[in-house]
């Protein structure tokens, strides 16, 4: 069963609002929260695909469709893509 719109006004950080904004347009839904599994909301191959797209567009890192499998729930996969953005940064800082 979803989750009450209560708890899914709960997005915390601007990367799981950004994320939470292109699981919702991707699969149909009004309201995302932070403990959603991808593939307990109807999630499948084909909209992985462009769940991984839309990330590699929208953020700029590489995501592969693995990460996604890896990381299903929006909190643990924000924070996988923090890590790659983190870590994205950290390498471009280096160069300097």
């Amino acid at each position: 069963q979803y989750q009450s719109t209560d708890e899914a006004l709960t997005l915390g950080s601007e990367t799981e609002n950004r994320v939470g904004a292109i699981w919702q347009q991707i699969l149909g839904l009004a309201t995302m929260a932070p403990a959603d599994n991808f593939f307990e909301l109807g999630g499948q191959s084909l909209q992985t695909i462009q769940i991984v797209n839309r990330l590699g567009a929208e953020f700029g890192v590489q995501v592969k469709v693995s990460d996604v499998f890896d990381h299903p729930r929006l909190d643990d996969f924000c924070r996988f893509l923090d890590g790659l953005l983190s870590e994205d940064e950290e390498s471009v800082e280096m160069v300097w």
